[in-house]
């Protein structure tokens, strides 16, 4: 029997990559430089003209603001002046990236992503926002 290919995503808010890939180089990060001689890694950047708060979702749903509908931490509710903070809503318009390994019968582990929800279809175990 072939072993199941497994998939880990680690991203890093706010960390200078050149300095995660030299502390790396260096052996002060020793896990951090395991990881990334045996996988992939890329350097990720936000869109231009759109702020922190359409990143994560940006990530998570494999597509743009105009799709899933956040543009920032704090934006107009539909409709209305009034504030929302739209992550802790159903703004969201796109499926997450896990819905479809969970649709597929893969456990998941989905630990401490920011601008989510706990999702109770998950096959597995779900942490949002760290603390």
């Amino acid at each position: 029997m072939t072993a199941q290919p497994r998939l880990l995503v680690i991203a890093f808010d706010a960390a200078n990559a050149s300095l995660v890939r030299t502390w790396a180089s260096r052996g002060l990060l020793p896990n951090i430089a395991g990881l990334m001689a045996r996988g992939r890694t890329a350097d990720m950047r936000g869109v231009d003209g759109f702020f922190t708060g359409s990143t994560w979702p940006s990530l998570l749903t494999s597509t743009g603001p105009a799709r899933h509908g956040i543009h920032y931490l704090a934006q107009l509710a539909t409709g209305t002046y009034e504030f929302a903070r739209p992550h802790e809503a159903e703004y969201i318009r796109a499926p997450m990236f896990w819905e479809c390994l969970a649709r597929a019968g893969k456990r998941l582990a989905i630990l401490d992503l920011p601008l989510t929800k706990p999702d109770p279809a998950i096959p597995g175990i779900q942490t949002v926002e760290w603390a």
